[in-house]
């Protein structure tokens, strides 16, 4: 079980980085407006994040 927690962990940590850097380069940078880069991989972490808190959800049963 110890594992899972451990992973819930990792999954949030990484779409928290997600959300920030590619948040930022949405925000900061004109030009990654244009793209399509920005506009998915801040979803992605947003899933990433909801995956996490499943996996601690899960965990703590």
């Amino acid at each position: 079980m110890r594992r899972s927690r451990t992973q819930g962990l990792v999954w949030i940590a990484g779409g928290c980085l997600f959300v920030v850097v590619f948040g930022l380069l949405f925000f900061l940078y004109p030009r990654s407006q244009a793209t399509l880069i920005p506009q998915i991989l801040v979803p992605v972490g947003v899933v990433e994040i909801v995956v996490g808190v499943a996996l601690l959800v899960r965990s703590r049963r």
